[in-house]
């Protein structure tokens, strides 16, 4: 007898033990019918546990609602600063941009000048050139009234040599 009673206690027990009435539907489905019967009035202390596990919920989401205005808050104020930096960088943009503009307008003034420059080089070179050619005829004109003066019959041909050499001499290309 003694052997089936201990094997009646441990089969109770391993019961017991596996089935934790506690954490059961049947234990859940009881205890919410026992609540309705009793007209759904629950103890003070249990209410104000309700209660106090309400309010520290509230108070938790309270916490992370302002954090999370915070870490905006921060966020604004970041974008605010780098805002403010692009606009003090458009600013100098805006002032290098002048001044680069007027560094062109005196390269496009300096291109017009060595134009300017360039073309009075021609014009120098057409009027050296022309001025060579009235020497030249001067020259010949002034052998042919040598040779006049000096009793010839005025020929430049025969002083032509002469007048060469001397244009040579004078006159630097």
């Amino acid at each position: 007898m003694a052997f089936l009673s201990r094997s009646v206690l441990l089969v109770v027990v391993a019961m017991l033990l596996t089935l934790n009435l506690t954490d059961s539907k049947w234990f859940r489905f009881r205890t919410r019918r026992r609540s309705q019967e009793s007209g759904g009035a629950s103890s003070d202390s249990d209410r104000s546990d309700q209660d106090d596990g309400q309010l520290d919920m509230l108070e938790e989401m309270i916490e992370k609602q302002q954090k999370q205005i915070n870490e905006l808050e921060t966020s604004r104020k970041l974008l605010q600063v780098r805002v403010d930096l692009q606009a003090d960088k458009i600013k100098e943009l805006e002032g290098d941009k002048g001044f680069l503009q007027s560094i062109k307008d005196e390269i496009v003034d300096l291109a017009k000048e060595v134009k300017e420059l360039k073309m009075d080089k021609d014009d120098l070179r057409n009027t050296v050139g022309s001025q060579k050619a009235h020497i030249i005829t001067l020259q010949r004109e002034l052998a042919g009234l040598a040779d006049c003066c000096s009793g010839g019959s005025g020929d430049v041909d025969s002083f032509l040599p002469l007048v060469e050499k001397v244009d040579k001499r004078r006159v630097v290309p």
